[in-house]
């Protein structure tokens, strides 16, 4: 009789609430905090680089070799093709409620309901993670791109049926590709990433020895690799058809050259390009200041160095030139060199990011004077009715006082982590909490991204607070692995209506 009585539908509906509720609540939440805040400082915010997505693909430019032209088209397909500031700020907006629940749904394979709840409502609070979704920039959709392929990740791990976890493994190495092609820093983590995948799968998926499972999933990986390169297809295609270069990222000559240009020559050799003579002689005369990267500067200054990243014709020589004297100068400097790539790496992790919310601004000044020229369509993309022209900021002041935030999660994750691991070594138990093979993978895939990141800025950028935002969501699945039992699922404990019977 009690078995029949558990059974019924009324008691069967009775656990959705438990299952569905914490979803609809962030979601709420998320969305009316959002609301709030447009209707209270309405408007988007705008960076320099704005430009490149902004402008550039709405008046058929070149696309800039140093801002990948994905965002633009993801825009434009996600605003059926109805770009204006608008409603990219509502689309973005939806990225950001998206992106909390699928944090939350990502940590609360850790933690329980409740403070995974709680951790979800304070990351979609947090002002930088606000500002960027109000910026036109590449922050909100690389974060949403992130979330998709962890939880596909995770997912491929987790399937009863292989049928199932394969389609998980391909969204999550079509969704790593994504973020390669949106952001050129995380291309190195999207590699890696992706052959941890496929790796994993195989290993788990297939019977027998390891060279015939290898042999077995080949296909799989074959498909795995083939998603995660089809988002990239079109960006090499493009610059390809405009810079005669067929990569991912055609400024990164000039970027090295620019970062370690004190390192450089100035005796460039005679066969290269009036171009690259003076790029180069422009940036061996600069010097190493504080913060790390300040010198690639001069990729934005008026000067050579601009011009060669703008300047089609030579394009690929030029380019090719400035990279062999930044490959040429790190050989022959290699200690200056590793010093400095050093210095950025502690840069990021202990002194404040760099703050650049100097150069954030409305925007309202390109449908004014000499800027009309270049964007006729100022008056489309802003609305007829624009706001005055102001320097201001979405609660700049909070992002100002918060900037720290991403850093400070970061040292938490890691004290929780050394506290772990001493008291499994005082146990002599080498196993931690979080037992379940997709944990173990998401939380190394986080690691990697963080590393790689802070790598990949430390070469060819100044260490600003826009880059640490994006590694939110992975510092945050960090610090759930390393909270107290407690607060996190028992080991094997299923989810949904199962679980709460």
């Amino acid at each position: 009789m009690n078995v029949a009585l558990a059974r019924t539908p009324r008691l069967r509906l009775a656990t959705i609430p438990s299952t569905f509720a914490p979803y609809a609540l962030l979601a709420l939440y998320a969305s009316v905090l959002r609301l709030v805040l447009d209707h209270l400082r309405p408007g988007a915010a705008y960076f320099p680089d704005s430009w490149d997505y902004v402008v550039v693909p709405q008046e058929g430019y070149a696309p800039n070799a140093m801002h990948s032209p994905v965002v633009g088209w993801i825009w434009r397909m996600g605003t059926f093709n109805h770009l204006s500031e608008a409603h990219v700020l509502v689309l973005q907006g939806v990225f950001g409620v998206a992106c909390t629940l699928l944090l939350y749904r990502l940590i609360n394979r850790v933690l329980e309901p409740l403070p995974a709840t709680l951790i979800a409502a304070a990351f979609c609070s947090i002002p930088s993670v606000l500002l960027v979704e109000r910026t036109m920039l590449t922050e909100s959709t690389a974060m949403l791109a992130l979330l998709l392929a962890l939880v596909a990740t995770e997912r491929s791990v987790t399937c009863r049926t292989k049928r199932a976890a394969t389609v998980w493994l391909l969204t999550a190495a079509f969704f790593f590709g994504v973020q390669a092609s949106i952001r050129p820093a995380f291309q190195i983590f999207a590699g890696l990433a992706t052959i941890a995948v496929i790796a994993t799968f195989i290993l788990r998926r297939s019977d027998g020895r390891v060279l015939h499972r290898l042999s077995k999933g080949l296909p799989i990986a074959i498909g795995a690799g083939a998603l995660a390169a089809l988002p990239l297809l079109p960006l090499v295609t493009a610059y390809n058809d405009v810079y005669g270069t067929f990569t991912t990222s055609p400024a990164q000559g000039a970027v090295m050259a620019s970062r370690f240009g004190p390192l450089l020559s100035c005796a460039a050799p005679r066969s290269d390009t009036a171009l690259a003579k003076a790029a180069i002689a422009e940036a061996c005369h600069e010097t190493f200041t504080d913060p790390p990267g300040i010198t690639t500067r001069i990729i934005w200054d008026p000067g050579a160095m601009s011009t060669a990243l703008t300047t089609q014709a030579d394009f690929k020589t030029t380019t090719g030139e400035l990279s062999n004297a930044a490959t040429a100068a790190i050989e022959h400097h290699p200690g200056a060199a590793i010093a400095q790539v050093l210095h950025g790496i502690s840069w990021q992790l202990f002194h404040s990011p760099y703050n650049s919310l100097n150069q954030y601004w409305s925007g309202r000044g390109w449908s004014k004077g000499a800027a009309v020229a270049a964007f006729p369509n100022a008056t489309a993309w802003f609305g007829v009715h624009e706001a005055p022209y102001s320097s201001a900021i979405p609660f700049g002041g909070a992002v100002a006082s918060t900037l720290r935030i991403p850093q400070l999660v970061l040292y938490l994750a890691a004290i929780l982590g050394l506290m772990n691991l001493v008291k499994n070594l005082a146990r002599r138990k080498f196993r931690p909490t979080f037992a379940q093979p997709s944990l173990w993978l998401v939380g190394s895939l986080c690691v990697v991204l963080i590393a790689a990141n802070v790598f990949s800025v430390a070469v060819g950028a100044l260490p600003g607070f826009r880059y640490w935002t994006v590694l939110l969501p992975a510092i945050i699945f960090l610090v759930a692995l390393g909270l107290p039992a407690a607060l996190k699922r028992p080991i094997g404990q299923s989810r949904g209506r199962a679980a709460t019977r």
